[in-house]
């Protein structure tokens, strides 16, 4: 065997003989290909016992990071606010390595306009590694990730409850770590970070508003009003429910908190988000701002490459706005069929809701692999 101090220059012990090196293994690297070979494996099935850990862990750092986006394009920056695990290793070396792996995790997306993930906030602002435990700390209290997740319905404060590190918010289903409580310095370090960051006047008034709440073509679960305030209502996946106002507090815009609910074709056009403070039976408005308006997606032509390799046939009946608008409201039906003729494979389907889309295709393939049972599943 040869023998090789460990003072031995590295580069020559693991070089290419080509490059006059000893062409030695290295370790480390050996371990990172195992690691990643077995993220390729498992970590898509999540039945499997190895599959499911490194889920778990995979979601605990893209949560303990708080950054949107590809997984493994989160910046290294962030390795101080996650906890040591094998993933977050793996993580690390990958990113110092160029290394980028597709991921199936789910992503975070802004709620506003001008909206950013406080990760994000504090990068941009200078802040170093240590602060950014503290700051990291706080926030994963406070169980929010974007700043509007701390401020008023308006968008353009941050609301008290949030600066002073009060009490979590309640906004997203996840299954958030246990956090201790922050200090009163690690308060303090908080507040001076939005402040620096965000340019705050004493009042904790934005410097840029955040300008309107975005839809994705349907409203999200939370809270909406009027443009006045003079109405609540709480959504939640498919349902809608009302509240009643309180009389006597009818310039606070506070209602009583037991819901009723509201079917959908009644729930107002125009609606904005609210924030909404509770106490005891009683809901109060704290603060609204309207909704961006979703643009039309576009419609695909019979002129575009899509329609002409599959040989399609289309033609609409109506308005292509109330059929868009139907499929966002989940008031459109759609039925399809497939079937064998003219010598090919064929499917047809329909999308109505007023107005009628319709499309008819021919399958592509050759003649003998056409079956009747594979157009139906098409």
């Amino acid at each position: 065997m040869m023998g090789i101090n460990r003072n031995f220059p590295q580069a020559v012990a693991h070089g290419p003989p080509a490059y006059q090196g000893l062409n030695l293994p290295n370790l480390f690297t050996e371990q990172l290909i195992q690691h990643i070979q077995t993220l390729l494996k498992y970590g898509s099935h999540t039945f499997n016992v190895t599959g499911n850990l490194i889920q778990a862990n995979a979601e605990l750092l893209w949560l303990e990071t708080g950054i949107g986006g590809p997984f493994f394009q989160i910046p290294e920056l962030f390795q101080a606010c996650v906890m040591p695990t094998w993933v977050s290793q793996c993580w690390v070396h990958c990113i110092q390595r160029g290394i980028n792996i597709s991921t199936d995790l789910p992503d975070l997306r802004p709620q506003w306009e001008q909206d950013k993930e406080f990760m994000h906030i504090f990068a941009d602002g200078g802040f170093c590694k240590a602060e950014l435990m503290i700051l990291n700390h706080c926030w994963m209290y406070l169980q929010v990730i974007f700043l509007s997740d701390i401020c008023e319905g308006a968008g353009s404060k941050i609301a008290q409850q949030y600066w002073s590190g009060k009490t979590p918010a309640d906004i997203y289903s996840f299954n958030w770590p246990k956090m201790m409580k922050p200090t009163s310095r690690e308060w303090n370090v908080w507040q001076q970070g939005l402040h620096l960051s965000l340019n705050l006047d004493p009042q904790q008034w934005l410097t840029l508003p955040l300008g309107k709440w975005i839809q994705d073509g349907s409203h999200k679960a939370g809270w909406y009003t009027g443009t006045i305030g003079e109405q609540l209502f709480w959504h939640d996946a498919h349902t809608w429910q009302s509240f009643i106002p309180i009389p006597a507090c009818r310039q606070m815009c506070t209602f009583h908190s037991h819901p009723r609910a509201l079917p959908t074709e009644v729930v107002p056009s125009n609606l904005e988000k609210a924030t909404v403070y509770a106490k005891g039976t009683m809901l109060t408005i704290t603060s609204h701002g309207p909704l961006q308006d979703s643009p039309l997606l576009p419609l695909h032509t019979p002129d575009d490459p899509f329609w002409e390799s599959w040989n399609c046939q289309y033609w609409l009946e109506g308005n292509a706005q109330e059929l868009q608008n139907a499929i966002r409201t989940g008031q459109a039906v759609a039925v399809s069929n497939g079937s064998f003729m003219s010598n090919a494979g064929t499917a047809a389907w329909t999308i109505e809701g007023g107005t009628a889309e319709n499309w008819q295709e021919q399958l592509p393939g050759r003649l003998k692999a056409a079956h009747i049972y594979k157009t139906k599943i098409h």
